[in-house]
């Protein structure tokens, strides 16, 4: 069986010229505005981690675009241990809209207890990452309550039940690797 020739003519009839592909293209600006959001936690990371959920420097604004159905949520960062016997922290988002405010993850251990530092584990430093669906968190369905063309503002939250802020900090400490833990969040709207 022969296969069919395609003309020159009906090539030249109905193909996407230049023109065409430009306008219509997703490019990538057009992508990293809409699908994603970075936010930094800036020059300025440390933080003491105390016993009550408090504020990091890692806090930005999101808009969530109109016809999103999913947002995934990426963070990285890490913590060091001065000195103490042992040290865990706990990590959550607090999503502000107008005068309401909602947290993603449990009330006393946020997204889990993360023990990598302290004379237990013998290290003075951990990375961390974590992951979450915002608009379907677990069995917890939209625990956000975002909703697409609203603008939130994020910010992660730590504490740790037993810390002390003069020797356990977030995203650095005050004396030294200020910088080296390099704490950020991702937003990826689908």
């Amino acid at each position: 069986m022969a296969l069919s020739k395609i003309q020159t003519g009906l090539v030249a009839d109905n193909a996407i010229d230049t023109a065409q592909l430009a306008d219509d293209a997703i490019t990538t600006q057009h992508m990293h505005t809409s699908m994603v959001t970075h936010v930094d936690a800036g020059a300025t990371k440390a933080q003491g981690v105390t016993t009550a959920w408090a504020d990091t420097n890692l806090s930005g604004t999101i808009t969530v675009p109109t016809g999103c159905t999913k947002i995934v949520w990426h963070m990285r960062g890490g913590y060091r241990t001065n000195g103490i016997g042992s040290a865990h922290a706990a990590y959550r988002l607090k999503v502000v809209n107008g005068g309401t405010t909602t947290y993603v993850g449990h009330g006393s251990w946020g997204f889990g207890i993360d023990q990598q530092v302290g004379a237990h584990t013998g290290s003075s430093h951990s990375a961390l990452t974590y992951y979450a669906n915002l608009l379907d968190y677990d069995t917890d369905n939209n625990q956000a309550n975002m909703s697409p063309g609203n603008t939130y503002a994020i910010t992660v939250q730590v504490k740790d039940s037993s810390a002390n802020g003069s020797n356990l900090w977030t995203f650095g400490d005050i004396t030294t690797n200020v910088t080296y833990y390099p704490a950020f969040m991702t937003f990826m709207f689908f």
